[in-house]
């Protein structure tokens, strides 16, 4: 319990990361997009999407490393911290910060693409509903309709786009953990198939699950702020 307790923190720090910069410039970039459905950025982003979508992150990680470790070094190769760390709070943050921003970056460029694509093609269809309709020709300005209007509607499939792809990464990525030798929930599985240390892989597949389902009872509770239509609690 207390080798899980120590790799789920380290998960969901470089996870949860990861997933708000992921969200912000993929909603950001959708958003964009369906302004401009059609346009040469559209047409391009779109390229861009189907180039980087279906790389594999392991992939993608090892390339990170060849290009920012060892042919520009700028970043670390591997683990939370240098060796020794830092004895400061402040040297000790930096540090951390600085081993993250390779495999965060990594998991941001994976991400962000086929989020504005799929935002994209959300806020699209709320564009030709009628009530967007009825919005223009009451005079509302184009960017109170799309942030105050068609986000809101399209708010609850990408939320539970967001949500569901961070649920899937709690457990850790295995061989992505693995490339960056992040001490996390991944690694920490590998290391007990490696052990045959039964006992932590149990404890790491029922935490991995027991998160999971927390994860999905929080998301149809969001659902029901996001949509009025969809009632929590009945009286």
């Amino acid at each position: 319990a207390i080798i899980i307790a120590e790799a789920i923190p380290r998960t969901l720090l470089i996870f949860l990361t990861a997933m708000a910069i992921d969200i912000v410039l993929g909603v950001w970039l959708g958003m964009r997009k369906a302004r401009k459905a059609g346009s040469v950025m559209d047409r391009a982003t779109d390229i861009g999407t189907m180039v980087v979508f279906g790389l594999p992150s392991w992939w993608l990680g090892m390339m990170a490393i060849m290009v920012f470790v060892y042919m520009v070094p700028l970043f670390p190769s591997s683990g939370m911290h240098s060796a020794p760390p830092p004895t400061s709070s402040l040297g000790y943050a930096l540090d951390l910060l600085w081993h993250m921003t390779l495999p965060v970056l990594t998991l941001v460029i994976l991400g962000f693409w086929g989020r504005a694509y799929l935002t994209r093609n959300i806020v699209l269809s709320t564009l030709q509903e009628d009530f967007i309709m009825s919005a223009r020709a009451r005079g509302l300005s184009e960017r109170k309709i799309l942030f105050g209007h068609t986000l809101r509607t399209s708010a609850p499939p990408i939320v539970t786009m967001s949500l569901l792809a961070l649920l899937a990464s709690v457990g850790g990525s295995l061989l992505f953990e693995g490339i960056f030798s992040w001490p996390g929930m991944g690694n920490l599985y590998w290391v007990a198939v490696s052990l045959n240390d039964v006992p932590v892989l149990m404890g790491d597949l029922a935490v991995s699950t027991g998160l999971y389902m927390a994860g999905l009872v929080i998301l149809d509770l969001i659902y029901g702020f996001l949509d009025p239509r969809i009632k929590v609690s009945g009286k």
